[in-house]
């Protein structure tokens, strides 16, 4: 047996109702920066100060320094970037820039520099030990 097929049903497209403020409407203001917070300036945001790191944050750049100190730059790279999937920091920055000065990798290392924030005199101190001039 053959079913029968209902007719569809014309279902009314709604358009969006097209007005205009009148001229003497009052708007309501355009909120400002707030007081002691800088906007966003790139696609990343900016590194937190490492005082309020989470404590497995804190245990993966452990992890990574000591892995730096051993001369494992691969592990303190990945390391440091894998602490950032929770928390970007400065630090983490700093120990893939150093990493990147050890492996004698110039535009690695002068990538993270501008992330770096207060660590960039060490990083640029230990590059320059390790023959990258980051100056």
């Amino acid at each position: 047996a053959v079913a029968a097929i209902a007719p569809a049903t014309a279902v009314a497209a709604i358009a969006p109702a097209t007005t205009t403020p009148d001229a003497g409407a009052a708007t309501a203001p355009t909120p400002g920066p707030r007081p002691g917070v800088a906007p966003p300036t790139g696609k990343h945001p900016a590194p937190r100060p490492d005082a309020r790191l989470p404590p497995e944050v804190a245990a993966e750049l452990d992890a990574a320094e000591a892995a730096l100190r051993s001369g494992d730059t691969a592990t303190a790279m990945r390391r440091a970037d894998h602490s950032m999937l929770t928390q970007r920091t400065a630090r983490a920055y700093a120990v893939i820039a150093r990493a990147a000065c050890q492996q004698r990798d110039l535009g690695k290392a002068r990538a993270q520099l501008a992330h770096v924030g207060s660590e960039r005199s060490r990083v640029v101190k230990e590059c320059l030990a390790a023959g990258i001039d980051l100056r």
